[in-house]
């Protein structure tokens, strides 16, 4: 019986080890893969900023524009719809994201 358990002994401690190294692997996966979501929706919304201003740059372009020559000569209206469509966008993706929080 001496002899049953020094063999088993380390074989117990090897295989209560490796589940616990197995398991702490497995956390690390899960918040390696979190970490990668929360940075890949960091980036989009960087993204979806910087369009926000671009837009919004276009815009002011295009009226300042308009006002320094008297006439729109279709400028404003392009700049508006740009700057609209842009903003629809950022709306979609930050409703997007918030449905995905909720579920």
């Amino acid at each position: 019986m001496e002899n049953f358990w020094q063999i088993a002994t380390p074989i117990i401690t090897a295989l209560i080890l490796g589940l616990g190294q197995w398991r702490i692997q497995v956390i690390i996966s899960k918040s390696d893969k979190k970490r990668e979501q929360i940075e890949d929706c960091r980036e989009q919304y960087q993204i979806m900023l910087l369009k926000a201003s671009n837009a919004s740059i276009c815009l002011g372009e295009a009226t300042a524009k308009a006002l320094r020559d008297g006439h729109t000569n279709g400028e404003v209206t392009h700049a508006l719809d740009y700057a609209q469509r842009i903003k629809q966008e950022q709306h979609d993706w930050i409703q997007t994201q918030g449905v995905k929080k909720i579920m």
